[in-house]
């Protein structure tokens, strides 16, 4: 509704944003795949409908990324996660090739070979 007011208000200047425009098309391509998913039950996928789902994908994850920059409160949320994940990326690391060690290790030991080929 904020938008639909700022429009209102600003006619056609509130294109010459591009916040506005990518607000504007957001809402424009959710109402069209809304519409064509009720008409064909979510039968199938057509490609353009799975294009516009991946543009509506990124435009909410670039708002996202744009609210978390400028609120200094979300920017700490954020500097916390890049933190969190440079100490469990190591370790994740670590711990899958101690478990790539230990697969190899007991496919070695249980794993039947034939004494005729050695």
């Amino acid at each position: 509704m904020f938008e639909l007011v700022q429009l209102k208000e600003q006619r056609l200047a509130y294109f010459t944003d591009m916040w506005n425009i990518i607000d504007t098309s957001q809402f424009a391509i959710f109402v069209l795949l809304y519409i064509t998913k009720m008409v064909s039950q979510f039968n199938n996928d057509t490609v353009i409908e799975i294009f516009m789902q991946g543009i509506l994908l990124y435009q909410c994850f670039y708002k996202v990324f744009y609210f978390i920059r400028i609120y200094d409160s979300m920017a700490f949320i954020l500097t916390l996660l890049v933190n969190i994940c440079h100490e469990a990326i190591p370790f994740a690391l670590f711990i899958v090739g101690i478990l790539l060690g230990f697969v190899k290790i007991y496919a070695l030991f249980h794993v039947g070979y034939d004494r005729n080929s050695i």
